[in-house]
Protein backbone atom coordinates (compact mmCIF):
# COMPACT_ATOMS: atom_id res chain seq x y z
CA UNK A 1 0.00 0.00 0.00
CA UNK A 2 1.14 3.59 -0.50
CA UNK A 3 -0.27 6.13 1.51
CA UNK A 4 0.08 9.77 0.01
CA UNK A 5 -2.45 10.71 2.89
CA UNK A 6 -3.72 9.86 5.91
CA UNK A 7 -7.61 10.40 5.26
CA UNK A 8 -8.52 8.72 8.86
CA UNK A 9 -5.64 6.42 9.46
CA UNK A 10 -4.83 6.12 13.30
CA UNK A 11 -1.69 7.67 14.95
CA UNK A 12 -0.08 10.62 13.65
CA UNK A 13 0.54 11.87 10.02
CA UNK A 14 4.29 11.57 8.53
CA UNK A 15 5.69 14.13 7.62
CA UNK A 16 5.91 14.17 3.74
CA UNK A 17 9.24 14.05 3.09
CA UNK A 18 9.39 11.78 -0.01
CA UNK A 19 9.63 13.67 -3.53
CA UNK A 20 8.51 11.52 -6.64
CA UNK A 21 11.90 10.00 -7.79
CA UNK A 22 11.87 9.22 -3.71
CA UNK A 23 9.07 7.12 -4.28
CA UNK A 24 9.81 5.53 -7.69
CA UNK A 25 13.17 4.17 -5.85
CA UNK A 26 10.66 2.82 -2.62
CA UNK A 27 8.31 1.28 -5.14
CA UNK A 28 11.01 0.05 -7.58
CA UNK A 29 12.99 -1.99 -3.97
CA UNK A 30 10.02 -3.47 -3.30
CA UNK A 31 9.45 -5.14 -6.52
CA UNK A 32 12.76 -6.01 -7.06
CA UNK A 33 12.56 -7.96 -3.71
CA UNK A 34 9.12 -9.66 -4.45
CA UNK A 35 8.06 -9.07 -7.95
CA UNK A 36 4.90 -6.96 -8.50
CA UNK A 37 2.26 -6.93 -6.43
CA UNK A 38 -1.18 -5.63 -5.81
CA UNK A 39 -0.91 -1.75 -5.06
CA UNK A 40 -3.27 0.11 -3.03
CA UNK A 41 -3.04 3.94 -3.15
CA UNK A 42 -4.70 5.57 -0.30
CA UNK A 43 -4.76 9.63 -1.09
CA UNK A 44 -6.79 12.69 -1.86
CA UNK A 45 -7.68 13.22 -5.19
CA UNK A 46 -5.84 16.50 -6.10
CA UNK A 47 -2.78 15.05 -4.68
CA UNK A 48 -0.19 16.18 -7.26
CA UNK A 49 1.86 12.77 -7.08
CA UNK A 50 -1.22 10.34 -7.27
CA UNK A 51 -1.57 9.93 -11.34
CA UNK A 52 2.29 9.50 -11.62
CA UNK A 53 2.25 6.81 -8.97
CA UNK A 54 -0.45 5.33 -10.75
CA UNK A 55 0.80 5.50 -13.63
CA UNK A 56 3.92 3.74 -11.93
CA UNK A 57 2.73 1.11 -10.38
CA UNK A 58 0.57 -0.05 -13.20
CA UNK A 59 3.66 -0.25 -15.59
CA UNK A 60 5.37 -2.17 -13.14
CA UNK A 61 2.86 -4.65 -13.87
CA UNK A 62 1.48 -3.87 -10.04
CA UNK A 63 -2.75 -3.79 -10.31
CA UNK A 64 -2.97 -0.53 -9.00
CA UNK A 65 -6.60 0.48 -7.07
CA UNK A 66 -7.36 3.81 -5.04
CA UNK A 67 -9.32 4.82 -1.83
CA UNK A 68 -9.88 8.70 -2.81
CA UNK A 69 -12.04 11.50 -1.70
CA UNK A 70 -14.55 13.03 -3.90
CA UNK A 71 -12.98 16.71 -3.78
CA UNK A 72 -10.50 17.36 -6.60
CA UNK A 73 -11.87 14.64 -8.38
CA UNK A 74 -12.75 16.51 -11.85
CA UNK A 75 -13.19 15.31 -15.40
CA UNK A 76 -9.82 15.75 -16.11
CA UNK A 77 -8.37 13.74 -12.85
CA UNK A 78 -10.58 10.56 -13.55
CA UNK A 79 -9.50 10.61 -17.48
CA UNK A 80 -5.69 11.19 -16.22
CA UNK A 81 -6.08 8.07 -13.00
CA UNK A 82 -7.77 5.97 -16.11
CA UNK A 83 -5.42 6.41 -18.67
CA UNK A 84 -2.74 5.77 -16.45
CA UNK A 85 -4.06 2.22 -15.43
CA UNK A 86 -6.33 2.15 -12.38
CA UNK A 87 -8.60 -0.72 -12.19
CA UNK A 88 -10.43 0.32 -9.23
CA UNK A 89 -12.11 3.67 -7.16
CA UNK A 90 -13.37 3.57 -4.08
CA UNK A 91 -15.32 7.09 -3.27
CA UNK A 92 -15.26 7.86 0.21
CA UNK A 93 -18.90 9.19 0.77
CA UNK A 94 -20.75 9.58 4.29
CA UNK A 95 -24.77 9.90 3.09
CA UNK A 96 -27.46 11.59 0.97
CA UNK A 97 -27.39 14.53 2.77
CA UNK A 98 -25.29 17.90 2.85
CA UNK A 99 -25.47 17.84 6.61
CA UNK A 100 -24.13 14.11 6.70
CA UNK A 101 -21.07 14.76 3.80
CA UNK A 102 -20.34 17.75 5.61
CA UNK A 103 -19.99 16.53 8.93
CA UNK A 104 -18.17 13.52 8.17
CA UNK A 105 -16.25 14.32 4.91
CA UNK A 106 -16.05 18.15 4.58
CA UNK A 107 -17.80 17.38 1.21
CA UNK A 108 -20.69 18.01 -0.31
CA UNK A 109 -23.47 15.45 -1.88
CA UNK A 110 -22.65 17.91 -5.29
CA UNK A 111 -19.33 17.12 -4.66
CA UNK A 112 -19.37 12.95 -4.73
CA UNK A 113 -22.32 12.99 -7.47
CA UNK A 114 -19.96 15.00 -9.95
CA UNK A 115 -16.61 12.70 -8.96
CA UNK A 116 -19.02 9.53 -9.74
CA UNK A 117 -20.31 11.30 -12.75
CA UNK A 118 -16.45 11.90 -14.15
CA UNK A 119 -15.42 8.51 -13.37
CA UNK A 120 -18.07 7.00 -15.25
CA UNK A 121 -17.29 9.19 -18.10
CA UNK A 122 -13.78 8.18 -17.96
CA UNK A 123 -14.72 4.79 -18.38
CA UNK A 124 -16.90 5.08 -21.13
CA UNK A 125 -14.72 7.15 -23.08
CA UNK A 126 -11.65 5.22 -22.36
CA UNK A 127 -13.22 1.63 -22.67
CA UNK A 128 -11.66 0.97 -19.78
CA UNK A 129 -12.88 -2.08 -16.96
CA UNK A 130 -12.80 0.44 -14.28
CA UNK A 131 -14.93 -0.92 -11.11
CA UNK A 132 -16.46 2.15 -9.19
CA UNK A 133 -17.49 1.71 -5.69
CA UNK A 134 -18.76 3.66 -2.92
CA UNK A 135 -16.81 3.38 1.00
CA UNK A 136 -18.89 4.42 4.06
CA UNK A 137 -17.05 5.37 6.70
CA UNK A 138 -19.13 3.83 9.39
CA UNK A 139 -20.74 5.41 12.57
CA UNK A 140 -24.44 6.45 13.87
CA UNK A 141 -24.52 9.49 11.26
CA UNK A 142 -23.75 7.28 8.11
CA UNK A 143 -25.43 4.37 9.52
CA UNK A 144 -28.78 6.80 9.41
CA UNK A 145 -28.41 7.00 5.12
CA UNK A 146 -27.36 3.61 4.31
CA UNK A 147 -30.13 2.98 3.04
CA UNK A 148 -30.94 5.72 1.13
CA UNK A 149 -27.20 5.95 -0.52
CA UNK A 150 -27.83 2.23 -1.53
CA UNK A 151 -30.63 3.15 -3.55
CA UNK A 152 -28.49 6.61 -5.20
CA UNK A 153 -25.82 4.42 -5.58
CA UNK A 154 -28.05 1.88 -7.80
CA UNK A 155 -29.61 4.53 -9.26
CA UNK A 156 -26.47 6.58 -10.37
CA UNK A 157 -25.00 2.70 -11.89
CA UNK A 158 -21.99 2.46 -9.37
CA UNK A 159 -20.72 -1.35 -9.15
CA UNK A 160 -20.90 -1.95 -5.68
CA UNK A 161 -21.05 -0.27 -1.89
CA UNK A 162 -18.92 -1.23 0.70
CA UNK A 163 -18.36 -0.18 4.56
CA UNK A 164 -15.51 1.04 6.10
CA UNK A 165 -15.29 0.22 10.03
CA UNK A 166 -13.68 2.91 12.25
CA UNK A 167 -10.08 2.02 12.82
CA UNK A 168 -10.76 1.92 16.50
CA UNK A 169 -14.92 1.50 17.59
CA UNK A 170 -17.89 0.47 19.58
CA UNK A 171 -20.09 -0.45 21.15
CA UNK A 172 -22.51 0.34 18.65
CA UNK A 173 -26.26 1.27 19.18
CA UNK A 174 -29.07 -1.28 17.55
CA UNK A 175 -29.75 1.43 15.33
CA UNK A 176 -26.52 1.16 14.06
CA UNK A 177 -26.20 -2.57 14.29
CA UNK A 178 -29.43 -2.82 12.52
CA UNK A 179 -28.09 -0.47 9.68
CA UNK A 180 -24.98 -2.95 8.93
CA UNK A 181 -27.62 -5.95 8.89
CA UNK A 182 -29.22 -4.60 6.37
CA UNK A 183 -26.34 -3.87 4.48
CA UNK A 184 -25.03 -7.50 5.19
CA UNK A 185 -28.37 -8.79 3.96
CA UNK A 186 -28.02 -7.32 0.58
CA UNK A 187 -26.77 -9.30 -2.42
CA UNK A 188 -23.30 -9.76 -3.72
CA UNK A 189 -21.40 -8.25 -5.80
CA UNK A 190 -22.70 -4.90 -5.02
CA UNK A 191 -22.45 -5.12 -1.08
CA UNK A 192 -18.56 -5.32 -1.26
CA UNK A 193 -18.02 -5.70 2.40
CA UNK A 194 -17.28 -8.97 4.02
CA UNK A 195 -20.24 -10.65 5.35
CA UNK A 196 -17.90 -11.20 8.89
CA UNK A 197 -17.18 -7.64 9.56
CA UNK A 198 -20.62 -7.65 10.96
CA UNK A 199 -20.19 -10.12 13.25
CA UNK A 200 -16.70 -8.40 14.16
CA UNK A 201 -18.47 -5.15 14.58
CA UNK A 202 -21.33 -6.49 16.60
CA UNK A 203 -18.16 -7.40 18.77
CA UNK A 204 -16.74 -4.48 19.64
CA UNK A 205 -16.66 -3.19 22.92
CA UNK A 206 -14.84 0.03 22.93
CA UNK A 207 -11.68 -1.02 24.49
CA UNK A 208 -9.04 -1.45 21.28
CA UNK A 209 -9.23 -1.37 17.23
CA UNK A 210 -11.55 -4.17 16.65
CA UNK A 211 -12.44 -7.13 18.66
CA UNK A 212 -11.23 -9.57 20.70
CA UNK A 213 -9.50 -12.37 18.61
CA UNK A 214 -11.24 -15.56 19.51
CA UNK A 215 -9.01 -18.05 16.71
CA UNK A 216 -6.16 -17.88 14.70
CA UNK A 217 -3.26 -15.23 14.49
CA UNK A 218 -3.29 -11.98 12.40
CA UNK A 219 -2.10 -12.55 8.71
CA UNK A 220 -1.60 -8.49 8.20
CA UNK A 221 2.16 -8.89 9.32
CA UNK A 222 3.10 -11.45 6.07
CA UNK A 223 0.52 -9.88 3.62
CA UNK A 224 0.79 -6.20 4.17
CA UNK A 225 3.70 -3.52 3.79
CA UNK A 226 2.51 -0.15 3.57
CA UNK A 227 4.80 3.15 2.70
CA UNK A 228 4.25 6.19 4.10
CA UNK A 229 5.00 10.01 2.83
CA UNK A 230 8.12 10.15 5.04
CA UNK A 231 9.92 6.47 3.41
CA UNK A 232 9.21 4.22 6.64
CA UNK A 233 7.64 1.34 6.25
CA UNK A 234 4.80 -0.72 8.32
CA UNK A 235 2.43 -3.62 8.21
CA UNK A 236 -0.11 -2.35 11.29
CA UNK A 237 -0.73 1.07 12.03
CA UNK A 238 -1.23 0.12 15.63
CA UNK A 239 2.31 -1.42 16.23
CA UNK A 240 5.19 0.44 16.60
CA UNK A 241 8.87 -0.32 15.22
CA UNK A 242 8.84 0.93 11.52
CA UNK A 243 11.23 0.60 9.27
CA UNK A 244 12.98 2.58 6.34
CA UNK A 245 13.12 1.53 2.92
CA UNK A 246 16.54 0.74 2.02
CA UNK A 247 18.78 0.19 -1.41
CA UNK A 248 17.67 -3.40 -0.77
CA UNK A 249 14.13 -5.02 1.01
CA UNK A 250 16.21 -7.32 2.61
CA UNK A 251 17.47 -5.37 5.81
CA UNK A 252 14.28 -3.53 5.68
CA UNK A 253 12.41 -6.45 6.06
CA UNK A 254 14.52 -7.82 8.58
CA UNK A 255 14.32 -4.57 11.10
CA UNK A 256 10.45 -4.65 10.61
CA UNK A 257 11.10 -8.81 12.98
CA UNK A 258 9.99 -6.84 16.26
CA UNK A 259 7.19 -5.28 14.55
CA UNK A 260 5.45 -8.87 13.07
CA UNK A 261 6.59 -10.39 16.28
CA UNK A 262 3.86 -7.80 17.85
CA UNK A 263 1.66 -8.43 15.47
CA UNK A 264 1.31 -11.70 15.79
CA UNK A 265 0.97 -11.33 19.53
CA UNK A 266 -1.83 -9.08 19.36
CA UNK A 267 -4.88 -10.16 20.40
CA UNK A 268 -7.65 -8.15 18.38
CA UNK A 269 -9.29 -8.75 15.18
CA UNK A 270 -9.19 -5.61 12.85
CA UNK A 271 -12.35 -4.87 10.20
CA UNK A 272 -10.90 -1.63 8.12
CA UNK A 273 -10.57 -2.37 4.54
CA UNK A 274 -7.33 -0.70 4.31
CA UNK A 275 -6.35 -3.51 6.51
CA UNK A 276 -7.27 -6.01 3.85
CA UNK A 277 -7.10 -3.83 0.35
Amino acid sequence: MLRLDDLDAPGPTPTETLTLDNWYDAIVRVVEWSGPLPTHLVARADHRFLADLVRFTHRLECPTTLTTTAVGLTQRRADELVDCGLERVAVRVAGVTDATQQAVLGESVADTRRAIAALFAARVSRGAPLDIVLEVPFDARTGSELRALHEEARTVGVDGVRVAAPWRGGPFGAGELDALAWHASQPEPFRRTPAELLEAVRAWKGDGPGAARVRGTCPVGALRLEILPDGSLQSCPFKGDRARVADTMAPAWEALAAHRTAIRGCDRACSHPQLTA
